[in-house]
């Protein structure tokens, strides 16, 4: 057996059914909303004389948002790719191959039951016609949102944010899963423990990154469905319209985060509790249930998006 094939953490393809749940919430969090919290879908009326700062500054808040995104998007990508080379070459294979297999089946499942999208979420267009150039305006268009060339350019950012989370979505859930492998069962016990131990450092690293990646993607939606209130004469019932749907998909990120966490660390406890070890198990369940502390830092990190939400709504009622 080769050297780096020994120092590997062993993983069996049944951990992939951690998987599961987190990838069926994520889907399903944009079914619902698409059932029952669309927008009636009236388009949005864009004034000719809209003022030379105010709809560049909107589009400069969403670009700082997606710019934080793809940060920690990479970063996300990254410490999972470093967490998925740790493992020992077979269990690295079958793994890549089953989360790829799990992630082709889930953008399948997207295609096959497709949403409107964060445009219609607020009543935009999805899309604009191809016969727009920059500069001029499209017959018959005058008023709309597809009116103001910017709009098509973050429709089409749009649709890179969309293939990024994708990614760093599969590499959060994913890269979790990854911090169930350990030493393999003929491992003496200093070597169940050690690796135990790492996966449990590792556990926590994935936790506050994906609350991370949650909030910048929540950060990226708010300033693409607030882009239009330079145009917007009423902000009031537009700005709750706004809050409602951050709110919708932060909690909706929460639960995500705990759907694939909790099993995970719980299931990392009960390892330790195999080898015999309280004290490791305490020290590996500490975020999660061990002293007000610990419950404070981990329901912290899974209910920032849904906090999130909040803090936007309660901003703008403050403001």
């Amino acid at each position: 057996m080769a050297d780096g094939e020994k120092r590997g953490l062993s993983l069996s393809w049944q951990a992939l059914l951690f998987a599961i749940p987190a990838l069926a919430v994520y889907l399903l969090n944009d079914q619902l909303l698409a059932a029952f919290g669309k927008s009636p879908g009236a388009a949005l009326l864009i004034p000719d004389e809209y003022g030379v700062h105010m709809e560049p500054g909107a589009r400069l808040e969403f670009l700082a948002a997606f710019l934080l995104f793809v940060a920690v998007a990479t970063a996300m990508i990254a410490v999972f790719v470093s967490t998925l080379w740790s493992l020992d070459f077979t269990s690295r294979t079958r793994f890549a191959l089953g989360a790829g297999a799990l992630t082709l089946i889930g953008v399948v499942v997207l295609w096959l039951c497709p949403t409107p999208g964060i445009a219609a979420d607020i009543g935009l267009p999805s899309n604009c016609p191809r016969s727009i150039v920059r500069g001029t305006l499209v017959a018959g268009a005058e008023g709309v949102a597809c009116s103001v060339r910017a709009y098509t350019d973050l429709l089409n950012l749009m649709v890179v944010w969309k293939w990024v989370l994708v990614t760093a979505t599969a590499a959060v859930i994913f890269g979790t899963v990854c911090c169930l492998a350990g030493a393999p069962e003929q491992a003496p016990r200093p070597a169940k423990v050690a690796a135990l131990k790492r996966q449990a450092r590792r556990l926590h690293i994935f936790l506050y990154l994906a609350a991370m990646l949650m909030v910048s993607t929540l950060l990226v939606q708010h300033a693409f469905v607030r882009w239009p209130r330079f145009a917007v004469t009423q902000t009031g019932p537009f700005d709750a319209h706004v809050n409602a749907i951050i709110l919708y998909y932060g909690v909706g990120y929460s639960i995500f985060l705990a759907s694939f966490y909790l099993p995970v660390v719980w299931r990392l406890g009960w390892r330790a509790e195999r080898v015999k070890d309280e004290k490791l198990r305490d020290e590996i369940l500490e975020t999660a249930t061990s002293g007000p502390a610990g419950v404070a830092k981990s329901a912290a990190a899974i209910l920032a998006p849904a906090l999130a939400g909040l803090l936007s709504a309660w901003i703008d009622l403050s403001g």
